[in-house]
């Protein structure tokens, strides 16, 4: 078998680098030449002097040696080493010191050289040898050059087959293989061409498929209501049609005896709005010759086969896999606001053939209705969205902190559902009675951190709720959090204290838990009641202590908590974070929708976690053993 170009040129190299090798054996071992000790070359060898004089200036500074060494280039190069040969054999004469020229040492240097020279060359000149087999799954860069470069020549390849998509290419129909097909539908792939009679049999059933019409020569998107069929010249003309709801309909309707007693027809007009955006649609009716009954699909029948109505007298319907998209979208996009959503089912409706625009208010009160009726449903199974299972019964650490970015415009009432989560009476109640018999303190020393204080007032502008209080267990589940209408101060954290400490915490993150302690226990003095709060021990956020006081951060800092293992505290930052996204779509928002839309988000992030949970856990157990690994090897 041939060898190939690239391992010809590895051996070649190989050859030339042992001949290299060899011919350095054989200089080294002149150097030290017979009759010459190593002894005796050392006493010839001159010494130098251990004194140095250092040179100064006027003023007694010492005077840097800026001098540069000599380059390595200024000697002369010996020849290649392929050229050399029989080394062994050579005169010694030419390693003889005596003789004027460079040394042998130097000559060692610059054959050294040399072989680096020779070597480089060859991988750099050679494309073939420069392409080390698997250098890119060790290299980003060349992997990202190399994707990059691929897609550049296969672009213009990928220009011609958009090109060749969109030709309407003459072909027989995919089921009858008789008539000349007239549309496209690429919902029902891999059969997707139909001809006028077997679209219209096969569609009435599959309404809500998306298909393109061929008649003019190129695709154009029709609605459902659309139809292909031939005129009384022969040319193809579009007309329009009644397209029923899909729902199964039921066989009998009343007790008579004949079975084809019930005939079909269309009943009411709705609106069927779907992730590919809004359909005309007409309610099925069925009704009986005999007896004169019908039947219609009512809110059960719509719900059991997957739609939602958007009102009472369901004018317009949604379907629930359209209510699942928004809520992941709401939940892994934060920042995207409802209007953005519905604008983007209305271009979606506009791409397939059909028109129409969506309703933003109706849309957000229907989808508010179906996530609070699933509320409910998980509150009779007994689904704890707001308890952490990895931290129950007994909790390590709950961080607390404040988020300013989550404030509101004032705007007019509304009903909302989620109240007892987001529960505001009972705060401020709290809050008033506090407020005038303890006062705290926010600035921790000589630092400029005032995260929190006590004597803040309400804003004077048209803000409502001027921020959130939340607090979070150490795998990042939202466990209790608050609106807050008078600034980040301490009886916020202290209600959401009370009200987590029925998990038996063994730790209080806070950043500023350094100037929080003393007022809790000034708030003890004051209602006795509350002492089983001293029972946490406080903690000082990792990251936030480095901005406070040497003595606090010694005192109060997480790094020196025995039994807090490796807990940070800054767990509530990561949950401020998509906290902060949520808050752009929510500062036009009325009370009750703000409270309502926040609560489904935090449920999602909640499950998020939950449902990544093992994943986390896992990691965090591999770090601390190799954490205990490392430091048992120091001792």
């Amino acid at each position: 078998m041939a060898q190939t170009p690239i391992n010809t040129n590895w051996q070649d190299l190989d050859e030339e680098v042992q001949q290299a090798q060899k011919m350095l054996d054989v200089m080294e071992q002149q150097i030290v030449r017979p009759g010459h000790t190593t002894k005796a070359r050392n006493k010839r060898r001159r010494v130098e002097p251990t004194v140095k004089w250092v040179e100064r200036d006027a003023c007694g500074y010492r005077i840097q040696d800026n001098s540069k060494p000599l380059r390595r280039e200024s000697v002369p190069r010996m020849p290649l080493v392929p050229e050399m040969q029989s080394t062994a054999r050579a005169d010694e004469s030419c390693f003889d010191p005596s003789i004027k020229g460079p040394s042998n040492e130097e000559m060692l240097d610059v054959l050294r050289q040399e072989m680096e020279e020779l070597i480089s060359d060859a991988l750099l000149g050679d494309p073939e040898v420069r392409t080390i087999p698997n250098i890119a799954s060790v290299d980003w860069a060349i992997r990202k050059s190399k994707s990059l470069e691929r897609w550049k020549e296969l672009r213009p390849d990928l220009i011609q087959y958009m090109l060749k998509a969109e030709n309407t290419v003459q072909t027989l129909c995919s089921y009858c293989r008789n008539k000349k097909a007239v549309l496209r539908c690429q919902d029902c792939l891999p059969k997707q061409y139909y001809c006028e009679d077997c679209d219209l049999s096969f569609h009435a059933v599959f309404v809500l498929h998306n298909r393109d019409s061929m008649v003019d020569g190129f695709f154009m998107p029709i609605p459902p209501t659309t139809v292909i069929k031939f005129a009384s010249d022969g040319k193809l003309i579009y007309e329009e049609k009644d397209c029923k709801l899909p729902v199964p309909v039921p066989e009998r309707i009343c007790a008579c005896a004949a079975a084809a007693a019930a005939t079909a027809s269309i009943g009411k007009w709705v609106i069927l709005i779907t992730v590919n955006g809004r359909y005309s649609m007409y309610l099925p009716v069925l009704n009986c010759t005999f007896c004169g009954n019908s039947w219609s699909p009512n809110s059960s029948d719509l719900i059991q086969n997957g739609y939602w109505p958007a009102s009472v007298s369901y004018e317009t319907i949604y379907s629930m896999d359209l209510f699942y998209m928004f809520e992941d979208m709401k939940v892994i996009a934060p920042a995207m606001s409802l209007q953005a959503f519905t604008r983007t089912l209305e271009r979606r409706t506009s791409h397939f053939g059909r028109v129409g625009k969506i309703c933003d208010s109706t849309f957000q009160r229907s989808y508010l209705e179906w996530n609070y009726c699933r509320f409910e449903i998980d509150q009779l199974c007994h689904v704890q969205h707001f308890k952490c299972p990895a931290c129950m019964p007994n909790m390590l650490a709950v961080s607390v902190d404040g988020n300013r970015k989550h404030y509101r415009f004032k705007k007019g009432p509304h009903v909302w559902f989620y109240f007892a989560q987001f529960p505001c009476l009972f705060v401020c109640l709290f809050v008033c009675f506090f407020y005038f018999q303890v006062s705290g303190k926010g600035k921790c020393g000589a630092s400029q951190w005032a995260a929190a204080k006590e004597s803040s007032k309400k804003s004077t502008s048209k803000i409502d709720e001027e921020g959130l209080e939340v607090a979070v267990c150490r795998h990042g589940i939202i466990l209790k959090a608050l609106n807050m209408f008078q600034g980040e101060i301490f009886a916020y954290p202290l209600f959401l204290q009370k009200e987590i400490a029925v998990n038996k915490v063994k730790f209080f993150c806070s950043d500023v838990v350094c100037r929080y302690w003393p007022y809790l226990q000034k708030v003890v003095n004051v209602c006795p009641e509350l002492s089983h709060l001293q029972d946490m021990k406080p903690f000082l956020s990792i990251m936030h202590a480095k901005a406070h006081a040497s003595k606090c951060e010694i005192k109060w800092g997480g790094r020196n908590q025995q039994g807090a293992g490796t807990t940070l505290g800054e767990e509530v930052e990561q949950v401020n974070s998509f906290l902060s996204k949520t808050a752009i779509c929510l500062k036009q928002m009325s009370k009750s929708v703000r409270t309502d839309m926040l609560t489904i988000q935090v449920i999602g992030w909640n499950g998020r976690k939950r449902d990544n949970m093992h994943c986390a856990l896992s990691q965090r157990y591999r770090k601390v053993c190799d954490l205990h690994g490392s430091f048992m090897q120091l001792f």
